[in-house]
C-alpha cells in the first residue's frame, strides 16, 4: 500500500511508487485520489501487474487530485474474485466518501460477516477490507479515530489498514504489528505518506519519520501528523517478512532486511559445517543474499548457477505436471558451465509446498550437477499462516506432511537441512535485540488467536507436526 496527503500529481507518484511495490501482490493494482480542490474523487483498479492497468497516459492522467490512495493486490487464496476484491475499496456515503485499503488477513472475518449479514449488511466483495467500512459504519462513536478504537476490538489476525477520507488520512496496524507500516516525508515538502516498505522512499526522495507501531492510529491531515494508541503491547513482525516477503532495501523494526539475509546464511552455515562441496549457489531472487552469507562464513566459492527471466510473473494457469514443469523451466535457467560436474550447496529461502524445489534439483542436475545439497535459511514450515501469506491449509504444507528424510527423497536433492527456529531469530536481533517475531508457522504459536480456524487447526495437527518440534510446546492455548 501508498498513500500520500497533499501533493500535486498525488496519483502519478504513486504509480512510481508502486512500482517499488509490486513484489507485494502481482494479480491486482488500483489507485484513488480526492482533489482537495474541487471535492472530486477519481479511481482507476484492475487485474494484473502495475504496467498491466496503468499501460499509458489515459490510465493515470485522469486521476487528479493532491491526495491518493494505492495499493497492490495479493489474496491468500491466490485468486481474485473480481474486480471489487481489488484495493483500494471506495464507499460513497450520503455524509461521506471513503476509500480504503488493506493487508492481511482477519482470522475471525466469517464470524464477523455473518453477524453483519444477520443486521442487514450486503457485501460486495470477498476481501475483509470490506469488513472494516462496515464496522466503521456502524460505530456510533464521533470521530474516526475513535470509531477505530472501537471497531479492533472486534478483530483478530494480521492487519495493515489505510483510509484516506476527505478530512485526512489514517493509518492504524493490529495489535502485535504483524503486517508492517511506515511514515514517510518527501524531502523539501511538507507531504506525508504511508508505505507498506520503507523501500519506496528513497526511489521517490522521501525519508523516513517513523515505522507505524503495534495497536498504534496515525492521522495524516492538514493539521501534520498526529498519533495514538488503541493497545499497547509488543511488535510481533511476520518471520517470513525477513525470510523472503519484503524487499532487501527495506528497513522493517529497525532491521534491514539486505543484512537480515546475509545473517541468515551465517547462521545456516554455522548449522552446517560438515557439508563438503564446490561451490554454494542461491535460488534467484530472494535466496541470494543468504547463499552469500553462507560462502562467505564456511569460506566457499559462491557462483550464480540459476538465471532467473524477471519478464514473467506468477504463473496461473498450469493445469498439468508437464505445464507446470515448464513454468517453472520459463522463470529459472541454468548456467550448465557453472554446475557441471560439481557438487553443489543450494541455498533456498523455504520449502512450502516443495514441488518448486524438486524442479530446481531436478534442472541443476539435469545440467550435469554431481550433487545437490538443499540448504532452507529458515525453519520447515509445519503449521499454517493465518495472518496474511500464502500458507492457509497444513494440506499444503509439505513439511506437515513428511519428516526431513521423507522430503529428501522427494525433491531428489542429496542432502536436506533446515535454519533452526533460535538461529533465525538471532539473526535478526543481531541488529535489533528489541525486535520480536511472528514464528506461528514454526512452531503453531499463534499470538492473536486464530478466529474462525480454531477447530480446523486441532484437527490438521499431525505426529509429523510435532516430530519436527522436537517434544516442543507446538500450540499456545487462546
Amino acid at each position: 500500500m501508498f498513500a500520500i496527503w497533499d501533493y500535486p500529481e498525488a496519483a502519478k507518484l504513486s504509480y512510481f511508487a508502486l512500482l517499488n511495490l509490486q513484489h507485494r501482490g502481482q494479480q491486482g493494482v488500483g489507485i484513488t485520489v480526492f482533489d482537495q480542490a474541487t471535492r472530486r474523487w477519481g479511481m482507476n483498479k484492475g487485474k494484473g501487474l502495475i504496467n498491466d492497468v496503468f499501460n499509458d497516459a489515459s490510465s493515470i492522467d485522469f486521476l487528479t487530485g493532491n491526495c491518493a490512495l494505492s495499493s497492490v493486490h495479493y489474496s491468500p487464496a491466490n485468486a481474485i474474485n473480481g474486480i471489487n476484491d481489488i484495493n483500494p475499496l471506495k464507499y460513497v456515503f450520503q455524509d461521506e466518501s471513503v476509500s480504503i485499503a488493506f493487508e492481511g488477513h482477519i482470522t475471525n472475518s466469517q464470524s464477523l460477516r455473518q453477524t453483519l449479514e444477520d443486521q442487514g449488511t450486503v457485501f460486495h466483495s470477498k476481501s475483509d477490507t470490506e469488513l472494516f467500512i462496515h464496522l466503521i459504519r456502524q460505530s456510533k462513536q464521533p470521530t474516526m479515530i475513535e470509531k477505530i478504537k472501537e471497531i479492533t476490538g472486534d478483530l483478530q489476525g494480521g492487519y495493515s489498514v489505510v483510509i484516506l477520507t476527505e478530512e485526512g488520512l489514517y493509518a492504524f496496524v493490529d495489535k502485535n504489528g504483524f503486517r508492517p507500516l511506515v511514515i514517510g516525508r518527501l524531502d523539501q515538502s511538507e507531504s506525508y505518506m504511508i508505505s507498506s516498505e520503507s523501500c519506496v522512499f528513497q526511489s521517490i526522495g522521501a525519508t523516513i519519520q517513523k515505522e507505524v507501531r503495534a495497536g498504534e492510529i496515525v492521522k495524516i491531515s492538514d493539521n501534520g501528523l498526529e498519533s495514538t494508541c488503541f493497545a499497547e503491547s509488543e511488535t510481533m513482525i511476520e518471520a517470513m517478512e525477513y525470510v523472503y516477503f519484503a524487499r532487501p532495501d527495506t528497513t522493517m523494526g529497525g532491521v534491514n532486511i539486505y543484512q537480515a539475509r546475509r545473517a541468515l546464511g551465517r547462521k545456516l552455515a554455522d548449522e552446517d559445517e560438515d557439508t563438503q562441496a564446490d561451490l554454494v549457489m542461491g535460488v534467484p531472487n530472494s535466496s541470494l543474499i543468504a547463499a552469500m552469507g553462507y560462502a562467505d562464513s564456511r569460506q566457499l566459492r559462491y557462483d550464480l548457477g540459476l538465471v532467473k527471466n524477471q519478464y514473467i510473473g506468477r504463473t496461473f494457469i498450469q493445469p498439468t505436471q508437464e505445464l507446470r514443469e515448464l513454468g517453472v523451466k520459463n522463470k529459472l535457467s541454468v548456467i550448465s558451465e557453472s554446475v557441471k560436474d560439481k557438487s553443489i550447496i543450494l541455498i533456498d529461502d523455504s520449502i512450502v509446498r516443495g514441488t518448486t524445489s524438486k524442479q530446481i534439483v531436478k534442472l541443476i542436475k539435469d545440467a550435469g550437477a554431481k550433487e545437490v545439497h538443499l540448504r532452507i535459511s529458515s525453519p520447515p514450515i509445519i503449521f499454517p499462516n493465518y495472518y496474511g501469506i500464502d500458507m492457509s491449509s497444513s494440506q499444503e504444507l509439505l513439511a506437515a506432511k513428511m519428516t526431513v528424510e521423507e522430503m529428501r527423497d522427494y525433491i531428489g536433492c542429496d542432502s536436506l537441512k533446515f535454519l533452526s527456529i533460535d538461529a533465525l531469530t538471532e539473526a535478526v536481533q543481531e541488529q535489533n535485540s528489541e525486535v520480536h517475531l511472528s514464528l506461528s508457522i514454526f512452531n503453531g504459536e499463534y499470538i492473536d488467536g486464530i478466529g474462525d480456524y480454531k477447530t480446523s487447526l486441532a484437527s490438521q495437527l499431525t505426529p509429523i507436526q510435532k516430530s519436527h518440534l522436537k517434544g516442543g510446546k507446538y500450540v499456545r492455548r487462546v
